[in-house]
């Protein structure tokens, strides 16, 4: 007779297998989800970020327009010259070569507040007040300034005119004896003729028209100051 053999079968395990296998499948799958969203943020960001890399490409290329040469790209057009006004002051030294007016003095100290306008590349109109101590006087002048070449540092040469009063304590004379026209014969040198900063350096011979004809010469250095944008210049379009 045969015994029948009653093999144990749990379903515990069997049930535990499949909740593993299960989770560990929801994990697998969920991990990829997760892999491939943030694959998918990264490609978003490095797309971003790809197209930011042209932003200062961008700056760069603006900025180089801006720093072009001065020119519109045009067959007809040429530079000018842009005037400016230079403002400044000079401390020299006048001497009296004319017996007369050595009564009044040796030699005086003759500090002046100057102006010029750079009208032309080469040319400039010239403005000068001085005055002469001790025992001096006070001139005014108005010149015509010609610089010799297109440099920073150029010769020049200066013609002058307009009137001096010289004093006349020591002299003994009126005001109308000694006060009278003039004009004065100049040159030098200038330093920095295009900057926002020139130095100059002259000499030169006066003459005044007055009863005794006063005559000197001087030495003056002068520092002044560019208003406006100096040897800067503008394009013109015919």
């Amino acid at each position: 007779m045969l015994t029948p053999v009653m093999l144990p079968v749990s379903g515990r395990p069997h049930l535990a297998t499949q909740t593993r296998a299960g989770y560990a499948t929801s994990t697998l799958f969920n991990s990829f989800l997760l892999f491939e969203a943030a694959t998918k943020k990264a490609r978003n960001n490095f797309s971003i970020f790809s197209n930011m890399r042209y932003i200062p490409l961008f700056l760069v290329l603006a900025s180089l327009s801006f720093a072009q040469p001065l020119s519109l790209g045009k067959p007809n057009e040429e530079k000018v010259h842009s005037s400016w006004l230079n403002m400044g002051f000079g401390i020299g030294v006048l001497s009296p070569t004319t017996t007369g007016y050595k009564e009044q003095g040796k030699a005086f100290f003759n500090p002046s507040i100057l102006l010029g306008i750079q009208f032309a590349e080469l040319t400039a109109t010239t403005f000068e007040f001085d005055i002469t101590a001790p025992n001096g006087g006070w001139g005014i002048w108005f010149g015509i300034e010609q610089q010799i070449m297109k440099t920073e540092v150029t010769p020049f040469v200066e013609a002058q005119v307009g009137a001096r009063y010289p004093g006349k304590g020591k002299r003994g004379l009126e005001f109308g004896d000694v006060f009278g026209m003039g004009t004065s014969l100049n040159g030098g040198l200038i330093f920095f003729r295009e900057s926002q900063f020139r130095i100059r350096l002259k000499g030169g011979y006066e003459f005044i028209f007055n009863d005794n004809t006063d005559q000197s010469w001087g030495t003056e250095i002068a520092v002044l100051f560019a208003f406006g944008r100096a040897g800067l210049p503008v394009i013109k379009v015919n």
